[in-house]
C-alpha cells in the first residue's frame, strides 16, 4: 500500500541521511524518491440511525456478547478476545485494556498467547450500565459452559470470552459469525474493525468530545482520531453550528428583530 511504501521509505531515508552525517556518503538518493500519495479509506461504520436494527439482528446470536461489547467500548478484535475476568471493575463499571490475543503463525505451533495492546498502554474505558449487563450475562453463561465441559474446561488466560470448552476464540470464527448476522441486514460490507468505527461515529455524533473518543479508542493523539473520522467532524460542526443558531435565537435583541 501507499502507507507501507512511505514506511519503507521514511526508514531508508533516516539511515542514508546518518550515513550522509557520518561523511560515509555523498549525498541521500532517497531525497529523489517519487512517493504516492496515501489517500483515506471510506469508513464503513454503523451509524446511530442503523443501531436498532443491528441490534435486533444479534439478539439470538451465540456471540451477540462480543458484538454487543465491541460496539458499545470501540475495542480492537484483538484487545476484546484478549480481555480477561481481572480486566473488569465491576464497582466502578469499567474495564481495563491491557492485552490482546494473538496467534503464533509457526509450522507446527498456531497456540495463543496474550501481548500488550497496539499502542504499548494500558487504558481504561468507563461502561454503559447496558454493556456492563451485557459482560454479567456472559458470566453467567461461561459458568454454564464450565459445567457442561467440565472435565475439560481449559481457560488457562481466564479469558471473558472463550469457545464451549473454555479455549481462546479464533478471529475467524467471530468474523463468520458476524457476516452471518450483517448480510441480511445490508451490512455486508462492514468487518469487525466496524464495529470499533461504528463505536466512534456513535459517541461523535451523540456529542463526545474528539479527546474522550481518543481516550477510549486508544489512538496515540486525538489530531488522528479526527483525521480518522473528518466526516463525522463535518456533522458536530453541523450540529453545532445549529445549537448556535439556537441560543442566537433565544436572544433578547434578537426575538426584538424578529418581531419587526
Amino acid at each position: 500500500s501507499a502507507k507501507t511504501i512511505r514506511n519503507i521509505h521514511g526508514v531508508l531515508h533516516s539511515v542514508l541521511e546518518a550515513a550522509v552525517r557520518d561523511e560515509i556518503l555523498l549525498r541521500n538518493v532517497s531525497d529523489l524518491c517519487s512517493l504516492p500519495r496515501v489517500t483515506q479509506k471510506q469508513i464503513k461504520a454503523i451509524t446511530t440511525a442503523e443501531l436498532e436494527e443491528f441490534l435486533k439482528a444479534i439478539e439470538n446470536e451465540p456471540f451477540r456478547n462480543i458484538f454487543f461489547v465491541d460496539i458499545f467500548t470501540g475495542l480492537r478484535q484483538a484487545e476484546i478476545l484478549g480481555l480477561r475476568w481481572d480486566d473488569i471493575d465491576w464497582e466502578n463499571s469499567c474495564i481495563y485494556i491491557r492485552n490482546q490475543l494473538q496467534q503464533n503463525q509457526v509450522r507446527g505451533d498456531f497456540s495463543y498467547y496474550l501481548a500488550p495492546p497496539k499502542e504499548g498502554k494500558e487504558r481504561r474505558v468507563i461502561l454503559a450500565a447496558s454493556t456492563m449487563q451485557a459482560l454479567r450475562e456472559q458470566k453467567a453463561l461461561q459458568d454454564r459452559m464450565r459445567e457442561i465441559a467440565e472435565p475439560v474446561w481449559d481457560n488457562q488466560c481466564d479469558l471473558v470470552f472463550t469457545n464451549d470448552f473454555g479455549k481462546p476464540l479464533s478471529r475467524r470464527t467471530v468474523y463468520k459469525h458476524l457476516k452471518r448476522v450483517l448480510c441480511p441486514c445490508g451490512m455486508g460490507d462492514r468487518s469487525f474493525h466496524s464495529l470499533r468505527h461504528s463505536f466512534a461515529t456513535i459517541c461523535l455524533e451523540n456529542g463526545d468530545d474528539i479527546k474522550t473518543v481518543q481516550t477510549n479508542l486508544g489512538h496515540y493523539a486525538a489530531s488522528f482520531t479526527l483525521k480518522t473520522y473528518a466526516r463525522v467532524s463535518d456533522q458536530m460542526q453541523q450540529n453545532s453550528a445549529a445549537r448556535m443558531e439556537k441560543l442566537i435565537q433565544s436572544l433578547p435583541q434578537i426575538r426584538q428583530t424578529n418581531d419587526k
